[in-house]
């Protein structure tokens, strides 16, 4: 195989990541929902069954949204971490820090850390130019601007 095959064949292995939208809002009275500010990004990877948060507040930190395995419209937000114990037989574990749930009519996933009172709302759908195979995560800046 020449490297322009190869570089084809990569391109067909490699699942699309989906991006969406983090944000804080509430319900109008018309029963919409209505976006006051956008706290972060969501990613997907097609095929997966977890999203990872990303909230703008908390750089370095990633939390793990899972779908629950009797309702796939619940959800738990967890952190996972790595184990500093050499011989543990599992190389991460995770502690649950918040739920999540499905609200279809509003189109958003209504996620509720432990800690924080104000509840989190992810889009279910995507952004409309990100699907795709070579989306790139943002990078962290340094130093201030």
């Amino acid at each position: 195989m020449n490297a322009n095959q190869n570089e084809q064949l990569s391109q067909l292995k490699k699942p699309d990541l989906y991006r969406f939208r983090l944000m804080q809002g509430q319900v109008s009275n018309d029963g919409k929902f209505e976006r006051t500010k956008t706290v972060g990004m969501v990613y997907h990877v097609e095929g997966a069954r977890n999203y990872t948060l990303k909230l703008w507040t908390f750089l370095k930190d990633r939390f793990v949204l899972m779908p629950r395995r009797n309702d796939p419209s619940q959800f738990l937000l967890l952190t996972r971490e790595w184990n500093n114990n050499p011989s543990a037989k599992n190389k991460t574990y995770s502690n649950i820090v918040g739920n999540g749930s499905t609200d279809t009519t509003l189109g958003v996933i209504k996620i509720e850390f432990d800690l924080f009172d104000k509840p989190l709302y992810m889009s279910i759908y995507p952004e409309p130019v990100t699907i795709s195979s070579r989306l790139q995560q943002p990078e962290v800046v340094d130093e201030a601007a």
